[in-house]
């Protein structure tokens, strides 16, 4: 289940007046700027998913431009952004090769094994904090541009 976070902090009342079309092109402006934070600066995920979380980072605007979404659709972006606590875990025996180090020896193979787990790792949160500043300001040097196109009459 990718996991959302909305953007409504930031306080731009002159947006609510612009045609939708105007308004989704100024979010989609500051969206862009925490993906490419986002596709920079997520964290590794292993040798297995290697490059799979950056690949995954999405964007997008409803059709009215009043909320804006960034995401990770990775399947394991909740696991990574939010933490595992430590588990026991039951080995298939079809899908997984029986590992030598859980081979007890004149037992056999183990069928449990003990996940420790994995601390939270915030990523789409802290690319919220860390780029604030920054989409503001594109936010606002796009919403100059949409206004004077709709002043100049490009956008109806």
């Amino acid at each position: 289940m990718p996991r959302k976070y909305r953007l409504d902090k930031l306080e731009m009342p002159e947006l609510l007046a612009m045609e939708p079309i105007a308004r989704k092109a100024v979010f989609r402006e500051g969206l862009r700027v925490i993906a490419l934070w986002l596709r920079a600066n997520v964290p590794d995920s292993g040798v297995k998913h290697k490059g799979k979380l950056n690949k995954s980072i999405r964007y997008n605007v409803d059709s009215a431009g009043t909320m804006a979404k960034v995401r990770a659709v990775a399947p394991h972006a909740h696991l990574i952004h939010e933490g595992v606590r430590g588990h026991w875990t039951t080995l298939n025996k079809r899908r997984q090769p029986m590992a030598h180090g859980l081979s007890i020896p004149g037992i056999g193979f183990r069928t449990k094994a003990w996940h420790p787990g994995l601390r939270p790792n915030p990523f789409l949160l802290r690319a919220a904090d860390e780029t604030s500043d920054q989409v503001e300001g594109v936010m606002r040097a796009a919403l100059q541009a949409a206004a004077d196109a709709v002043a100049a009459g490009a956008v109806k």
